[in-house]
């Protein structure tokens, strides 16, 4: 038999029962519908968790913090701890895939931006002036080159502030600050101008003690939602000689520093090199940690939510079988009539599994269709939703995602489902004897 023919006859068959194979089919489209829909949901959930939390920071640039013999992140306090010092940083230069390192040091003490009469605040931190243009910030305006006295500042340092901030002197005491506020304005055009950053600490007694340093505004970062949007960087040999006037010792070389950045060449790399500072006895942290861990809680929301929807296409599984077994009841006397025209038990067994297999086929792609209409139209309303009551800025782009890999899938399992579900039938029906068949009623 030709495979035109069985085709044909694959196709007269269905529509001989047709009303019986939609209700069939039914079943299909219920559990591929399910698969979708919750599939999708849970691949738009994850997708915007991966979007907010590249917008956290560069998921290719690695924190490392000072080893410990204790195993803990940040070092300990009897000075076990392998320190950030010439030697780590010689090695951490070393490792395959590493763009830049720089340490990060933060000011030891508390520091204010004055521009004319307006006061603003950020974390002040000293980098590698070298290495820092080599992280790969995106900037709103500017660049990321910083001599001696200019800084980089975060997005959101320069906007709008108002209210109090609050100091702590080397003798416990506690003072209040008044923040003077103004109307925001765009961070970018601070590029260029010239800031006072106000130092400030006090004496044994108690008497606050100010210094004033004249800095120029070389770049804006672009904006992310993370550390670095109220971030101050300036060169690392400035931020020791600040450190030192707040505590009156320099820096000590064997300390080493408190963290450094190490930026990788792409985010597949991310992983060994992360393995590598760890050989190095240094503890590390990076938002690729998150994104994996991240991951692999969707997958398990992922299997689970495909795993509800399997068990509807099981049910319809069983439903395929039964439609496929009353069918060889129905048409024993045409099967002995083929065997006796010479059909083969071959030929038998295929038109059976196409039949079933065509049912799953058709039930897994209107199921596809259908989920994937019913994604949009739940897509479209939450984020109507969410328009509505102010949350649309910050709201993911899409709630469900139905990508073409998951639509392939489902119409590929529900068909192997059909012609799983109809083995048992097809071999029924090829292993009938053919007198038998044609005798019966």
């Amino acid at each position: 038999m030709s495979q035109r023919d069985m085709l044909r006859l694959i196709l007269s068959n269905l529509n001989r029962m047709r009303g019986r194979v939609a209700m069939t089919a039914i079943g299909v489209i219920i559990g591929t519908t399910a698969v979708i829909l919750l599939i999708s949901l849970a691949v738009g959930l994850q997708n915007s968790t991966r979007s907010q939390l590249d917008s956290f920071g560069d998921l290719t640039v690695i924190t490392v913090f000072p080893g410990t013999s204790s195993g803990g992140p940040f070092g300990d306090a009897d000075g076990g701890g392998l320190p950030l010092d010439r030697e780590a940083f010689v090695a951490l230069k070393e490792l395959d895939h590493v763009v830049a390192v720089t340490p990060r040091e933060s000011l030891q003490g508390s520091a204010e931006l004055i521009v004319g009469r307006d006061s603003f605040y950020g974390q002040v931190n000293g980098v590698d002036p070298v290495a820092v243009e080599k992280l790969g910030w995106t900037m709103a305006a500017g660049r990321t080159r910083i001599g001696g006295g200019q800084i980089v500042a975060g997005y959101s340092v320069f906007e709008g502030q108002s209210g109090s901030f609050i100091s702590v002197g080397r003798d416990g005491a506690i003072t209040e600050r008044n923040v003077r506020g103004r109307e925001p304005t765009d961070p970018v055009n601070m590029v260029g101008r010239s800031v006072t950053l106000l130092l400030t600490r006090y004496d044994d007694e108690g008497n606050e003690l100010t210094r004033r340093e004249r800095l120029r505004v070389a770049g804006i970062i672009e904006e992310s939602s993370g550390e670095n949007d109220y971030s101050i960087f300036l060169s690392l040999d400035e931020l020791d000689e600040y450190n030192r006037w707040y505590t009156g010792t320099r820096r000590n070389p064997r300390d080493g520093y408190s963290q450094a950045l190490v930026k990788v060449d792409a985010r597949e790399h991310v992983e060994d090199v992360e393995a590598e500072i760890e050989a190095l006895q240094l503890n590390s942290f990076s938002a690729m940690q998150m994104l994996r861990s991240i991951n692999q809680v969707f997958v398990i929301i992922q299997l689970v939510f495909g795993g509800i929807g399997a068990v509807a296409l099981l049910v319809a599984a069983i439903g395929i079988a039964n439609t496929m077994t009353m069918a060889i009841y129905e048409r024993t006397k045409e099967i002995g009539i083929m065997k006796a025209l010479g059909a083969s038990n071959n030929d038998v067994l295929r038109i059976f599994l196409g039949e079933a297999g065509a049912i799953g086929l058709v039930g897994g792609g209107l199921g596809v269709a259908f989920g994937w209409m019913a994604g949009f139209a739940i897509d479209l309303f939450f984020r109507g939703f969410l328009a509505r009551q102010g949350g649309g800025a910050d709201a993911p782009e899409h709630i469900v995602v139905t990508p073409l890999w998951l639509m392939l899938f489902a119409i590929g399992f529900a068909t192997l489902i059909g012609l799983i579900s109809g083995v048992f039938p097809a071999l029924r029906a090829a292993n009938m004897k053919p007198l038998r068949a044609l005798r019966a009623e």
